[in-house]
């Protein structure tokens, strides 16, 4: 079953979103946040939503065009068909999505960040975990057993206490206070800076997922790959979802968790941010005290370690009412998510009017045996004859009938991926049934594909 998600956040994921393009294929120049806060406001003022953008000739769509290039967010939002794929990629691995126009949205992380609140956000777990609140820990990759160990104790100290530990799930301290609070059954929220869909079918948290008191969440794409940018940034999302931090160990002045810590420090202050006051002394962690960090009290227990939280509770309850009154983007529209939209797959028949035909020489040789570009895109966006069908059937029902077009020499699944503009595993996935159904043929000797005779 596909993933049903709202309207708004259907419109927000084309203007916004990667939406699994194939390393080979052509991204789209996708909203930067400050535009896409831009935008909002625009859309805020005008009194419009940003299901509103999906409709090819809406004024909305009109009016907004010209605050970016021409035919730009019209391009964005006619990615329909790729925007079912990334559905059912997703729904296959329980992974859940929210952008910030809807309800569900993480109320500690809007209230906090306001408008620099990431467009998007993906999860998998259970949801009502994202705002429960708790301990963050942070800490170096490269950390001896010590620093481990003191991490670990950490994280059950927070679970014995009922509380939820938050970190960022990378090798270190961050995984060691992860497990320590896993070892005693307590709640974990992992903000993810990458390889959200692996972690989501990994065996390291399918326990935790089952039983509800494990949360994956991040706020980039879940096949996102590693990104320095993206793990220094994800340090605020840990703090924004935390009630108390604390800095394990930091290397001075470079590294994510310093520059997460320095950020707190200067300019967030989402949460009172402590460090270790036991053990060896590191420079970072001093410098970070004549920031304005303090000593960690070291409780011996989950009592009293809970004192720590009691001043905190009043300011937690306090941003998520500021979340659900003054920081929402749009009013949240009544009704059931819905799969892709007609609007959407409207957009995108629109915009394969758009592109232009193929410029490779090669691909004129076989005269009109070969579609242009617009003709391809177009053809896989247009809906059949006859009674409706769901559509996953459509689309598998568009590729074959693009198959017999585009396989006029026999190809490898990654030229006709890159050809059609479509995932690589969704092609073989694809590819696979055709041979099946004998429509195509599968050549071991060279792994290419051809029509069957």
């Amino acid at each position: 079953m596909s993933l049903q998600i709202s309207a708004n956040c259907q419109a927000i994921l084309l203007l916004t979103a990667p939406l699994m393009v194939g390393k080979n294929g052509t991204r789209a120049e996708l909203l930067k946040q400050s535009e896409y806060s831009d935008l909002t406001r625009f859309l805020v003022q005008e009194g419009f939503q940003p299901s509103d953008l999906l409709h090819p000739q809406s004024p909305a769509l009109r009016q907004a065009e010209n605050l970016f290039g021409p035919g730009r967010l019209t391009r964005l939002v006619g990615r329909g068909f790729q925007l079912a794929q990334a559905l059912d990629y997703w729904s296959a691995r329980s992974i859940w999505v929210v952008s910030r126009a809807d309800a569900q949205y993480p109320k500690r992380i809007k209230s906090r960040l306001k408008h620099d609140a990431p467009p998007i956000m993906y999860g998998c777990g259970d949801s009502d975990l994202v705002d429960n609140g708790g301990l963050a820990v942070v800490g170096s990759r490269d950390a001896d057993d010590e620093m481990l160990s003191y991490a670990q104790r950490a994280g059950e100290r927070a679970a014995s206490a009922g509380r939820g530990l938050i970190s960022g799930g990378a090798k270190g301290v961050d995984s060691a206070a992860m497990d320590g609070a896993e070892t005693l059954g307590g709640i974990v929220c992992n903000v993810m800076a990458e390889g959200l869909a692996q972690a989501a079918i990994s065996r390291r948290f399918r326990d935790g997922l089952q039983e509800r008191r494990t949360l994956l969440i991040s706020p980039y794409d879940p096949s996102a790959g590693f990104n320095v940018g993206h793990a220094i940034a994800r340090n605020k999302f840990i703090f924004a979802l935390a009630d108390v931090g604390l800095v394990v160990n930091s290397d001075l002045e470079r590294g994510g968790t310093w520059a997460g810590a320095i950020e707190q420090l200067r300019k967030l202050h989402f949460v009172p941010l402590y460090i270790r006051s036991s053990g060896k002394r590191s420079a970072g962690l001093d410098a970070l005290l004549r920031e304005g960090a303090l000593p960690w009290p070291e409780p011996e227990d989950g009592e009293a370690l809970e004192a720590l939280f009691a001043d905190r509770s009043n300011d937690s309850h306090a941003a998520a009412a500021a979340a659900d009154q003054g920081h929402l983007d749009f009013k949240i529209a009544a009704g059931a998510p819905s799969r892709v939209s007609d609007a959407v797959l409207d957009a995108a028949r629109q915009v394969s009017l758009l592109e232009e035909p193929p410029s490779d020489p090669e691909a004129l040789k076989e005269g009109a045996s070969v579609p242009s570009t617009a003709t391809t895109k177009s053809t896989l966006v247009q809906a059949r004859s006859g009674p409706p069908v769901g559509l996953k059937q459509e689309m598998f029902a568009t590729f074959e009938r693009l198959i017999r077009q585009v396989l006029h020499a026999p190809k490898k699944a990654a030229q006709i991926a890159d050809e059609l503009d479509l995932n690589q595993m969704q092609t073989r996935d694809w590819l696979d049934r055709l041979v099946a159904k004998g429509v195509i043929e599968k050549k071991k000797s060279d792994a290419t594909y051809r029509l069957a005779a």
